[in-house]
């Protein structure tokens, strides 16, 4: 919910490659994606990954040394160090799914600060995602601080839910249910509902903090943007939650619910025969 995506990266933002014949295979890449009818997104991304980490060996030692990135780790450490530990165990396990990581399975505050301290055998990664997220970070408020300065509000998206294999779901398992999942019931879109995969928030154990975790996101978002668009918004009020070992949105109730007693029930002219039951 913090982290940005290197898909977003502008390369000539940054500066260029020293070396000529990188540079030339580079820009022929880039002319060969450009020319594609529609974007290649996964090519992409791994163009701008691969070029990203030809620049961080060229500069990234100078970089990391500078007060502007020494001051963006400090004010973001908080998420940015257990995303990055993320990303590594994400691409040394070969899958995002944490509960198959062995030992790192569940979060450890102590092992993650180790890991992420300068000279240990995680830290050309760690320091390569810290790079990535300063960088984007820096376009990212150049952008909308010009939008501001010229009057013009942007808008971000907000999605309700997180992923079930998500970094949030690692380090703060407490805040989600993680035995359900959110969808929506049948309608006319779907006979058999919808089941959307990401589990559902346990609002009990959020309250108690006073909503820290949602109020930590919103300020984040508003580093870059003026207003959100929640979707979906009702899942502040209430939501379909599944069971964990069903495939299908058809088996699920909504959660919060009021229950309804059987006058309320009989008031909408649904009756209960008991002496046939």
């Amino acid at each position: 919910i913090y982290a940005l995506h290197p898909m977003f990266i502008c390369l000539p933002w940054m500066g260029e490659l020293k070396d000529e014949q990188k540079a030339l295979y580079y820009e022929t890449l880039r002319k060969d994606l450009n020319a594609n009818e529609s974007v290649d997104y996964e090519h992409v991304n791994q163009y701008k990954i691969a070029w990203c980490r030809e620049y961080f060996e060229q500069e990234g030692e100078a970089l990391l040394e500078t007060p502007s990135f020494k001051e963006f780790l400090i004010k973001n450490e908080s998420w940015l160090m257990p995303y990055a530990a993320y990303c590594y165990f994400r691409e040394t396990n070969g899958s995002p799914d944490f509960t198959h990581w062995e030992k790192d399975a569940v979060y450890n505050p102590s092992r993650i600060r180790r890991l992420c301290t300068k000279g240990s055998k995680a830290w050309p990664e760690i320091s390569f995602c810290y790079f990535l997220q300063y960088t984007l970070h820096i376009q990212f408020k150049k952008v909308s601080n010009y939008a501001r300065k010229n009057g013009v509000v942007l808008k971000g998206n907000l999605p309700i839910g997180v992923n079930r294999t998500s970094i949030e779901s690692w380090t703060e398992p407490q805040y989600f249910n993680m035995n359900a999942q959110a969808g929506a019931p049948p309608d006319d879109f779907s006979a058999i509902g919808q089941n959307w995969g990401f589990p559902t928030y346990n609002w009990e154990v959020m309250e108690k903090d006073n909503y820290t975790w949602w109020k930590k996101r919103f300020h984040k978002l508003g580093d870059y943007f003026d207003c959100f668009r929640i979707d979906h918004i009702l899942g502040f009020f209430r939501i379909w939650e599944i069971p964990l070992d069903y495939v299908q949105g058809l088996c699920g109730h909504f959660n919060p619910a009021l229950p309804l007693m059987k006058e309320d029930i009989e008031h909408y002219g649904m009756f209960f025969d008991e002496g046939r039951y």
